[in-house]
């Protein structure tokens, strides 16, 4: 039974297979003259496909004409590109057994001919024909070999294994017989018996100590490690044996391997710099190699020679390398690399984490790198095993002192030698350098003053006697002081002096001599040898004084004996109580309110300062008309500087340019200033380089009491450019324009009619001062206005708009701000409008000119002209055009069928190119339900040039749009808003369609959303206004035209005269086909290259490269290369708003965004996750290395200010308080209800601003601009009694 299933099972599918069709492509391309292949052989009922390109086609001729090569008659099939130029395409399916005769017609006279076969023979059926046979089949006609029979066999194998073995995915561990049945694919059962024999393997270990070496199995082994061998027993099993080995006299060291700190591969010539201090050797070390390559490693003494080499073969990664490097004693030896000519891949150097020196006990100490930063670099040795069994001791002792070593004493200075024998019988060869430091026994005599003392050591001395102190010199060895001490009865006088003198007068004290005032301390001695000293106080009476005064006219001043009354200055000589003279200089000046007023830092050498380049400037307030005369400025350069008198809102009032030249100079302003506050005294622009103090402003400065400067816009200490000011009260009288009906309150006084008046007020010294104010009222004013307007005009006038007759009132104001009431009286004529309608032909491309507009498209268009009376005539237009007979073409998605999509009601439209202006005729398109849509065209800003409504039905349905499209591009063809319900193709997420469609003159570039979308217009119709003739050759080609010859692409354009007397435009297209080309992209991180054939690429950006031609023309390679941009690392304080903390705060950092990250404080490594936590006592920069997901590495740091915030304040409630921004830079602002106080502290809980409010507001400003920056709190009070408190961050 099971037989007859599977040859019934076996005979479909034989039959099957042997009515299966094949399929063979036959090819044409547009820049070889075969066909590719030239000659197929098939079977009855295969399928043949002709794929032809350019100016080919494939025709079936009788056998003679193919033989002949000639165009025979077309006996079967003819298929051709599309307009001989094209791409064409045509499939046929053999139906007997013939064959099949094709050529090229243009091409089958070349040499050789452009010609094929299709041979076609019958089909036959092979397959099994014995019915005993598992795979017999009832309908094939010729045995072919293929039957199958089952064996049933069984099979036998026997094994020996080591400790287990694995059969059919089973493990077996003993030995025994095993047995499997298996069933192959035809169904026949075999039978297989395992005799499996396991043995087993053993293991052991050793642990040797051993001098400089020892020997395993026939291997040398001189580091100490733990090391395996495996040795194979009599019954084939492995025995494993482990030796763990410790070799004396050996020392490692330097960074233990590349993950401490950072660092990467490097190929330069560098090296470790290092000190022998006894005879060694370096053994091995680890080094990391960046490829696999052969690697010379040298030890060179400090003047570059090499001492030592060894070639080594690495592989990509860590590598243990034995040197044996034998060290002399001596300084500034290299153990480096050699970096041959061509270079060899980089090994692996820190470039952090590393901490200079590496000490090997006392035999060798790596102290430095060779390279520009010796003590930042590590280079290419990790694990550095140093052996020697020399050892050297330096030792100190004292005189009287030995030192004992291998059965030898030693007691005085030298270097001595001595050989050792470890516990395990190792030699070491010990150096002893042996210093004896002496003692010494000193004996001092001194005799001292009573009152006096002598220090020796410790202790002090202060009567007779003979003392011993036993001290400790530098070398701890003792050092015994004998002090004869003699202490004299008499003790040191102190004496205090008070003297007065006059100026030029000489004060002697002892052999001192002294002019000026002061405090003076002389040293005399005794008739005993002891000190008397000599306190002087000195005060110099000074014989000069200067006195200057401001007084009224009628006014005196007395010195003296002697009166003044006039201005000037004046010298007086008087006696003084000491009887010196006396000389007083007085300068007397007599007040007059129109003399010149200096005032304002009187020059530069006052407090501090520099020149300064900001645009910064006085703040002036006028109490009554002045004049800004002049000032003293000091320039950095030659500069031209132009000096501005602005208000209060920054607007220019008076300016002046002045020419300036290094150092002081006196600049005439002449600024006419009229009374106001907050004036602006400054400059045009930055950039001045003028003086400024920095410290020693103190204002105000006054200026009688018509002016004073109140400050600057910068903070407290600051004055900026003018020195010395001089003002004076302006004679000109203030002028006050009014309207009538006003009154004016000057000065305490109130004025209601025009005139000049005069008011006295007091200077700042007490005399009068006459201000003069003109006061001028004007009227208010009222006239009539006649106005006429045409039917459906609007008279506006005051932003009111009048459209009917009638009379109006409105009120404006004049150029003085009085009223100036308007009466208009309006008439609208009734008079209408005439009409008219003007029906127009023109050709394509003409202009109708109608009034002032014209017009060169078809349509309906309305001009409104004036008739006789002033009033609008309106002009219909009905423009018609005709152009000459073009050809039409079709192309884009010719349905929906071919492509996936949705019924959609997304505003979408296809972007289009023309190159020359063409008709969108018309186009299929597929809607879901009946509706009403609007299809329009429109421009590359989304303007509509045409536009035309249809009614849509379920279905697809073929629609007229007739839309004009200008040469051009990006415009956009779609329909008016959304909710259309017409169907549109989705290539999927990730897909893009064929962009772009070319539908002869007309290129559909993408749609308005990208490439997976396509929009509405199906099997779009589209006339060029042109003949469009395409010509296609290879570079390097070329072709004559109408006697002018072209060799590369260009586009030809020829007007002939159509029968309507229109122009018909022939639009020739020459393109020369360009080099084939291949695509490639690779994507690098910044820093990285790519190499194509023989160039190198670093930056973004797309290569060309010529690989090789085919046939007459260049195959290209195009290599798009694009470098990833390194994410930028932004690291933040995870809870923080800014990067100041308080001490004891516990910080979190973090820079999401990355895939691995390196993480350090200062310059240390510190950790590997993605977040680093930490307290920091102190202002602490934190940074990192992360890489991101493009593979690319980024670094990025954050300094972390930590503050004592030391303060009185508590933190109190916050709720209901809004206080931004925080940081600042200088101003903030408080949100509270009900303000009542704010007060500012300082870290240390000093009040630096206060501020309190009267009334209730719920907002306020404050400055912070004079403070520095740092951390601040502010306090904050409501008058409910609530109290509040933030911590602000103030920045520069």
């Amino acid at each position: 039974m099971r037989k007859l299933v599977l040859s019934i099972f076996t005979s479909f599918v034989l039959l099957f297979l042997a009515n299966a069709q094949n399929s063979y492509t036959i090819n044409a391309s547009s820049n070889i003259n075969i066909f590719t292949p030239d000659t197929v052989q098939c079977v009855v009922g295969d399928t043949i496909h002709f794929i032809l390109n350019g100016f080919h086609d494939a025709v079936e001729v009788d056998q003679a004409s193919w033989l002949a090569n000639t165009n025979g008659t077309n006996v079967g099939f003819n298929f051709s590109s599309i307009s001989m130029g094209g791409t064409g395409s045509g499939t046929i399916v053999v139906d007997s057994a013939t064959t099949h005769f094709f050529i090229c017609t243009p091409h089958i006279s070349l040499t050789p001919p452009m010609k094929g076969l299709i041979i076609v023979s019958a089909q036959q059926i092979p397959g099994c024909t014995d019915s005993t046979a598992i795979n017999y089949d009832p309908l094939a006609t010729t045995d072919d070999g293929s039957c199958i029979y089952c064996s049933n066999d069984s099979t036998f194998s026997s094994v020996v294994a080591c400790d287990n073995f694995i059969w059919d995915g089973i493990t077996y561990d003993s030995s025994g017989f095993y047995t499997n049945v298996y069933t192959d694919s035809l169904g026949c059962d075999s039978t297989h018996t395992l005799d499996l024999i396991i043995n087993y393997s053993n293991s052991g270990s050793s642990t040797i100590t051993a001098c400089d070496n020892f020997v395993w199995d026939g291997t040398v082994y001189d580091i100490s490690g733990i090391y395996t061998n495996i040795y194979s027993s009599s019954n084939g099993c492995d025995s494993t044996h482990t030796l763990n080995l410790t070799i004396n006299n050996q020392f490692n060291g330097g960074i233990q391997n590349n993950s401490v700190g950072a660092g990467g591969y490097y190929s330069g010539n560098r090296a470790l710099v290092l000190d022998c201090f006894v005879p060694s050797k370096i053994e091995s070390a680890t080094v990391y190699a960046q490829a696999n390559d052969n690697y010379t490693f040298e030890l060179r003494d400090n003047g570059g020679n090499v001492l030592q080499t060894t070639t080594v073969p690495l592989f990509q990664g860590a590598n243990r390398v034995n040197l044996n490097f034998d060290i002399p004693v001596g300084n500034d030896f290299e153990l480096g690399v050699l970096t041959p000519i061509g270079g060899h891949g980089g090994m692996y150097r820190n470039n952090q984490g590393v901490n200079y020196p590496y000490d090997f006990s006392n035999l060798i100490s790596i102290k430095s790198s060779n390279s520009g930063s010796p003590f930042n670099f590590y280079y290419f040795f990790y694990d550095i095993v140093i052996s020697s069994n020399n050892f050297l001791n330096n030792v100190s002792i004292c005189s009287g002192e030995s030192y004992y070593i291998g059965g030898n004493n030693y007691d005085s200075t030298g270097t001595y030698i001595d050989t050792l024998l470890s516990s395990i019988g190792c030699d070491s060869i010990v150096t002893t350098n042996l210093t004896v430091n002496p003692t010494y026994s000193i004996v001092f005599s001194d005799t001292i003053c009573s009152g006096q003392s002598v220090t020796v050591g410790t202790n002090i001395y202060d009567s007779t006697g003979v003392y011993f102190d036993t001290l400790t010199t530098v070398n701890g060895c003792d050092s015994i002081i004998l002090t004869d001490l003699f202490v004299l009865n008499s003790s040191a006088s102190f004496t205090i002096n008070s003297l007065s003198i006059c100026e030029g007068d000489t004060a002697f004290v002892g052999t001192s001599f002294y002019l000026a005032s002061g405090n003076y301390s002389d040293t005399l001695v005794s008739i005993n040898g002891c000190d008397s000293i000599v306190q002087t106080s000195l005060d110099v009476i000074p014989t000069q004084n200067y006195f200057t005064y401001t007084i009224c006219s009628g006014d005196s001043v007395t010195v003296g004996t002697s009166t003044y009354t006039l201005s000037g200055n004046y010298i007086d000589t008087l006696l003084n109580f000491l009887g010196c003279d006396s000389v007083v200089y007085t300068e007397i000046s007599i007040y007059d309110q129109y003399n010149s007023v200096f005032n304002g830092i009187s020059d530069n050498s006052v407090g501090a300062g520099g020149y300064f380049t900001g645009n910064r400037h006085l703040i002036l307030n006028c109490f009554s008309r002045t004049e800004v005369v002049s000032a003293l400025v000091y320039s950095q350069d030659t500069n031209s500087i132009t000096f501005e008198l602005r208000d209060n809102n920054g607007n220019i009032l008076q300016d002046t340019t002045h020419l300036l030249v290094p150092g002081p100079q006196r600049v005439i302003l002449n600024f006419d200033v009229l009374p106001a506050n907050d004036l602006q005294l400054g400059v045009s622009t930055s950039g001045t380089g003028l003086w400024r103090n920095s410290q020693g402003a103190n204002y105000p400065y006054d200026f009688g009491s018509f002016a004073t400067i109140t400050g600057s816009n910068a903070s407290p200490s600051f004055y900026y450019f003018f020195y010395d000011i001089e003002m004076r009260p302006s004679t000109t009288p203030n002028s006050y324009a009014l309207c009538d009906g006003d009154t004016l309150n000057l000065l305490g006084n109130v004025y209601t009619t025009s005139g000049l008046y005069i008011d006295t007020l007091i200077s700042s010294v007490g005399c009068d001062s006459l201000v003069y104010s003109q006061v001028n009222f004007y009227p208010n004013v009222t006239y009539t206005n006649n106005q006429i307007i045409c039917d459906d005009e609007v008279y506006v006038i005051n932003g009111n708009s009048y459209d009917s007759s009638g009379t109006y009132i409105d009120t404006l104001f004049t150029t003085y701000g009085c009223d100036s009431i308007v009466t208009t009286n309006l008439n609208v004529l009734t008079v209408s409008g005439s009409s008219s309608t003007n029906n127009q032909i023109i050709c394509l491309g003409d202009t109708l000119n109608l009034h002032s507009n014209q017009y060169y498209q078809t349509g309906t268009y309305i001009d409104t002209l004036l008739n006789i009376n002033g009033c609008d005539s309106i002009v219909t237009t009905n423009l018609s055009l005709q152009t000459a007979s073009y050809n039409t073409y079709n192309g884009g998605i010719l349905d929906t069928a071919t492509a996936p999509g949705a019924f959609s009601n997304y505003n979408g439209a296809l972007v289009l190119d023309a190159s020359v202006s063409s008709i969108i005729k018309s186009a299929n398109v597929y809607s879901q339900d009946t509706n009403t849509v609007t299809f329009e065209l429109r421009g590359s800003t989304g303007n509509v040039l045409e536009s035309i409504t249809h009614t849509v039905f379920p279905g697809v349905q073929r629609l007229v749009f007739d839309f004009y499209l200008p040469s051009g591009t990006d415009y956009e063809l779609g329909i008016n808003g959304g909710n259309s319900g017409l169907y549109r193709s989705n290539a999927g997420n990730g897909n893009s369609w064929s962009y772009p469609y070319s539908v002869g003159s007309v290129t559909i570039q993408s749609s308005n959303v990208g490439n997976q979308y396509y929009y509405f217009y199906y099997d779009i119709e589209v006339k060029p206004l042109s003949s469009l003739v395409n010509y296609a050759l290879c570079a390097g080609d070329s072709i004559n035209i109408s006697g002018q010859t072209y060799t590369s692409n260009a586009t030809r354009f020829d007007t002939l005269i159509a029968s309507n007397s229109c122009d018909s435009i022939v639009f020739s297209n020459i393109e020369f086909t360009a080099p084939s080309v291949g695509y490639q992209t690779f994507a690098i991180c910044s820093g990285d290259s790519v190499q194509v054939m023989n160039s190198t690429y670093y930056s973004s950006g797309t290569y060309i490269d010529t690989v090789y031609q085919i046939g007459y023309c260049d195959s290209l390679v195009s290599t798009e290369v694009i470098v990833l941009p390194s994410t930028p690392v932004n690291i933040f304080a995870t809870g923080l708003n800014t990067n100041v903390i308080c001490l004891g705060d516990t910080i979190t950092l973090t820079a999401p965004g990355f895939l691995s990250y390196y993480w350090y404080k200062v310059a240390n490594f510190v950790s590997l996750l993605p977040t680093y936590t930490d307290v920091p006592n102190e202002t602490t920069t934190y940074s990192l290395t992360a890489v991101d997901s493009n593979l690319c590495v980024s670094s990025g740091q954050i300094e972390i200010i930590v503050d004592s915030c030391v303060s009185s304040i508590n933190i109190l409630e916050t709720r209901n308080l809004e206080i931004f921004p925080n940081p600042t830079t200088d101003m903030i602002n408080i949100e509270l209800e009900n303000l009542d106080k704010v007060d500012v502290f300082n870290v240390l809980g000093e009040r630096m601003i206060t501020k309190s409010f009267d009334q209730n507001i719920n907002f306020t400003k404050l400055s912070l601009g004079a403070l520095k920056k740092g951390t601040y709190f502010i306090n904050i009070k409501s008058k409910n009694g609530k109290a509040y408190s933030r911590k602000i961050s103030l920045v520069k």
